[in-house]
C-alpha cells in the first residue's frame, strides 16, 4: 500500500495549537485533496476537531519531565496505520519528534537541534534557540517561508455547522433574535486578567442591555466566575464543562470578550466579533492574528517587572470594554 497524506506535530498550548493552524493551512494549500491529521496534547487537541483543514487528531497526554516510551510506541502504532508520507514537527523539542519516528513516517521535517537527527531526517537550519522567533513564525519558517510577514500569512480558521450552534443557543435558553456575549474573566489573581470591579461592571452593563451573559472557563476560572454571578443577576457559569462543549458555546455566541487566553485564539479562528484585552507586548508576541479581533492594550506596563494581579491589563478601563462591546453591537443590528 502506498503511503499518503500528512502529518503534523502541533505545538502543546491550546493558543499555540490555534496559531499553529496556520501552518496546516499553507501545507493544505501547497497540497491540495492531501489529508492532513494532527498530534497534540489535551486539552488543546480538543479544538482540532473544529478544523476544516484536519482530518483526524491524534492525542498524547504528555508528562513533562517523562519519555513515556511506551506510551509513545502505543500512539505510533495508531499513527502508523495512516501511513502517511511525510511529517512536519512544528514543537522543537527531541519528545516531539518520536511518534513520527516510530510510527515509521518516510519523510521527517522538523527543525534541527537537540540531538534529533536521524529522529528528524529533513531537518531545517537557521533558528536561533537564543533569540527563538514568535511561535507562530517559527511554524511558518518550518515550511520556507522566509521573511514572514505575520499580516500576509492565512489566519487560523474554525467552524461549526450552523445546525449545531442553532441547537447550543436552544439548548441555553437563547431566543431569536435574542444576543449572547462568551466572557472567559480568567484567573483571579492572573497578571493578565481584568480586574474583579471591571469584570463586574461590564457584566452589569451586558445585563442591563438584554443581553445574555456565558461565563465560560475552567476551574481556574471559577472564582471570578462566583464573583460575578453574586454581583449581578442572570448569568450563566459554564466553567464546569468540558473544553469542546465551550468552544461549541464560544462558536455559537454573537460576541466574544476575554483576556491573553486559549479561548480567545478559538474564538477569533470562528471568525465572529471578538474584543482582546491585551499587554503589548503579548499582543505582538502571542495574540491572534485574525482581523476581526478588536485589541484593547495595555501599553503602559513594564511586563518584565509587572508581578501584581492585573498588572498586564491595570491600564485598560470597563468603559473602554463597554464601548467596544456597543459598538459591536451597533454593527450587528444594523446588517
Amino acid at each position: 500500500m502506498s503511503r499518503s497524506g500528512i502529518l503534523v506535530v502541533s505545538m502543546p498550548a491550546i493558543g499555540d495549537f490555534v496559531r499553529c493552524l496556520t501552518a496546516v493551512r499553507i501545507i493544505a494549500a501547497r497540497h491540495p485533496g492531501v489529508p492532513i491529521d494532527i498530534l497534540g496534547s489535551p486539552p488543546a487537541t480538543a479544538v482540532g476537531p473544529f478544523s476544516p483543514d484536519i482530518r483526524h487528531v491524534y492525542e498524547f497526554a504528555r508528562r513533562s519531565g517523562k519519555l513515556d516510551l511506551g506510551r509513545r510506541l502505543a500512539v505510533a502504532r495508531e499513527v502508523g496505520k495512516a501511513r502517511h508520507a511525510t511529517a512536519y514537527v512544528l514543537a522543537t523539542n527531541f519528545k516531539a519528534a518520536l511518534v513520527p519516528f516510530l510510527a515509521g513516517i518516510p519523510e521527517r521535517i522538523g527543525w534541527f537541534g537537540e540531538f534529533r537527527y536521524p529522529v528528524i531526517n529533513r531537518p531545517r537550519f537557521g533558528l536561533d534557540r537564543n533569540d527563538p522567533p514568535l511561535v507562530l513564525e517559527q511554524a511558518t519558517m518550518l515550511l520556507r517561508q522566509r521573511d514572514v510577514d505575520l499580516a500576509s500569512l492565512p489566519p487560523p480558521r474554525l467552524s461549526v455547522p450552523e445546525a449545531e450552534r442553532a441547537a447550543c443557543r436552544e439548548r441555553e435558553g437563547v431566543g431569536g433574535g435574542e444576543r449572547v456575549l462568551a466572557l472567559v474573566p480568567g484567573r483571579v489573581g492572573d497578571r493578565r486578567s481584568l480586574a474583579l470591579p471591571k469584570l463586574i461592571e461590564i457584566v452589569r452593563h451586558v445585563r442591563s442591555r438584554g443581553l445574555h451573559v456565558w461565563l465560560i472557563g475552567a476551574g481556574d476560572d471559577r472564582p471570578a466566575v462566583e464573583a460575578i454571578g453574586a454581583a449581578v443577576e442572570g448569568v450563566r457559569d459554564m466553567t464546569h464543562s468540558p473544553l469542546s462543549e465551550s468552544i461549541l458555546r464560544v462558536a455559537s455566541a454573537d460576541l466574544y470578550a476575554g483576556t491573553d487566553t486559549g479561548l480567545t485564539h478559538v474564538a477569533a479562528a470562528f471568525g465572529g466579533p471578538v474584543v482582546a484585552i491585551y499587554e503589548e507586548r503579548h499582543r505582538h508576541h502571542a495574540g491572534p492574528l485574525n482581523r476581526n479581533v478588536r485589541f484593547l492594550v495595555d501599553d503602559t506596563t513594564d511586563w518584565r517587572t509587572a508581578l501584581a494581579p492585573g498588572s498586564f491589563t491595570a491600564a485598560v478601563t470597563a468603559e473602554a470594554v463597554i464601548a467596544q462591546i456597543d459598538q459591536i453591537l451597533l454593527e450587528l443590528d444594523q446588517r
